[in-house]
């Protein structure tokens, strides 16, 4: 079976095409990914923001904590003088 030069060219012709619509459908899926990569990296900015948010929020919060403790045992102290002082839990009176 001969293949003629008009059936050859149009076989050149199909697999152009083809090869064509692939490139677009390549290029399209190049211009997703790279659609999809900008908003990846702004969200990572805004991520990388929140940390430093939630950073100096939790070291607000600590320094408040350390600041609640450090009252809280000065409280315990007096009350445990008061207590000594009242002569209460078998602690002497202090004149």
């Amino acid at each position: 079976m001969a293949t003629t030069m008009d059936e050859l060219e149009r076989r050149v012709e199909l697999i152009e095409i083809r090869l064509s619509a692939d490139q677009l459908l390549l290029h399209r899926a190049v211009r997703a990914l790279q659609d999809d990569t900008r908003v990846i990296k702004s969200d990572v900015v805004d991520i990388k923001s929140d940390v430093v948010g939630i950073k100096a929020v939790q070291a607000e919060h600590s320094a408040k904590l350390d600041h609640l403790n450090t009252a809280v045992g000065q409280l315990n102290t007096a009350v445990g003088a008061i207590m000594r002082h009242l002569g209460i839990d078998g602690a002497e009176p202090q004149q």
